[in-house]
């Protein structure tokens, strides 16, 4: 389960200013640990594309807030 700490914090502002959006936590398994997230973004970073819905297996169509 993923648990908001400030190394968390740190990378979820670093995707929103690469990426201009914000780590959908909604649409991320509760079974996912702050590493694997963690490692994900870096992932997506390093790629400079937003992997997350590959990794994590969602739909970015449905992680947009209307």
């Amino acid at each position: 389960m993923v648990e908001i700490n400030d190394e968390l914090i740190e990378y979820m502002m670093i995707f929103k200013k690469e990426f201009h959006d914000i780590v959908p936590m909604r649409q991320i398994s509760t079974a996912v640990t702050n590493e694997q997230l963690i490692d994900a973004i870096k992932k997506s970073l390093v790629a400079k594309k937003n992997l997350l819905p590959e990794i994590f297996g969602y739909s970015e169509s449905n992680d947009k807030t209307y």
